[in-house]
């Protein structure tokens, strides 16, 4: 079953350098949620 949400390589920097995310990879199908 192909995701109906899919994130690929998400990163977060913050202005201070502060990274929060480094390349987040995330899929979702139907009924996982």
């Amino acid at each position: 079953m192909p995701p109906i949400i899919s994130v690929s390589n998400l990163s977060k920097t913050y202005a201070s350098g502060f990274e929060a995310l480094k390349r987040v990879n995330l899929d979702i199908r139907r009924g996982e949620i």
